[in-house]
């Protein structure tokens, strides 16, 4: 055999075996969902706070949800035993009413109260008011955030503040430095337009920048909907916010990496993500 047929062979071999890993490994990620565990220490989170647990979920963009995917996904987020669930936006993004999505809210909602802010794919929706009709019928458990309110336990209490992703401005919000915030906003850029800073903020949106090279970091950011071409622009590259946490400010944002993927691309490259955040007084130390 000709020693150039064999050397092609041998390379043919290798890109089906490289092929095949890469397979494999999508496999893995797919169908595995890590937890990030995150601290916050602060003077101002009350003794009745410390050990505080948030479980913050993002972007699933209403990601296939098999019964197995579901199981898995409830059980990592009661795995945390939270005290309160967070939503960071675009879990759900399809045109109407969908029972799968809906039936995790339910269940996410006898785990915990969840609160929950509207990414740029919910708010989208064609039949919104049929959408926010449904919504409401879990109002007892499930949480719209338009606002401040204020979240109590032993009698004490620390601020959430939340708004959907085409409701914000920049003078919006007028953080009270003397209660612990906590800010939920979808898209974590939010953080260098604040004019006052929440002690702690919550995003998504970046989805862990599709792909993470080596000593380069996250690749892409979402297009927010623009065409193809127009996403070919520097503002789209290289994301400055994609994954685990940033100071500023004194204030701590915390941004996790999703669940799911885009409609046209549900495949994903990294892990889906939840985040665990627990809150530690400093009154304890």
């Amino acid at each position: 055999m000709p020693f150039f047929i064999l050397r092609m062979e041998i390379f043919v071999l290798s890109l089906g075996f490289l092929g095949i890993l890469f397979i494999l490994y999508l496999i893995f990620v797919n169908t595995h969902i890590k937890t990030n565990k995150i601290t916050i220490s602060s003077s101002k989170i009350p003794d009745s706070f410390d050990n505080y647990k948030i479980v913050f979920l993002s972007d699933l963009h209403d990601c296939s949800l098999g019964t197995k995917s579901r199981k898995r996904l409830l059980r990592a987020v009661g795995k945390s035993c939270p005290d309160v669930i967070f939503l960071g936006g675009d879990m759900h993004e399809k045109e109407n009413r969908d029972k799968a999505y809906f039936s995790l809210l339910d269940l996410l909602g006898r785990i915990a109260p969840v609160y929950f802010v509207e990414g740029n794919h919910e708010i989208k929706l064609r039949k919104r008011r049929d959408f926010k009709k449904y919504s409401s019928e879990f109002e007892k458990r499930v949480f719209n955030l338009n606002g401040r309110t204020p979240l109590v336990k032993g009698g004490k209490s620390i601020n959430l503040y939340g708004c959907g992703y085409f409701e914000y401005e920049k003078n919006l919000f007028d953080f009270d430095k003397k209660v612990f915030s906590i800010f939920l906003c979808h898209s974590p850029f939010v953080f260098d337009d604040l004019l006052s800073f929440p002690d702690l903020m919550l995003s998504g949106h970046v989805h862990g920048g599709i792909i993470e090279l080596p000593f380069v970091g996250a690749v892409f950011a979402p297009g927010d909907g623009r065409s193809l071409f127009k996403r070919f622009r520097k503002e789209f590259f290289f994301p400055k916010y994609y994954k685990n946490s940033y100071e500023k400010e004194g204030s701590t944002l915390v941004v996790g990496r999703g669940l799911g993927n885009f409609k046209y691309c549900p495949i994903r490259l990294i892990f889906p993500e939840i985040v665990e955040i627990t809150l530690n007084s400093k009154n304890f130390l």
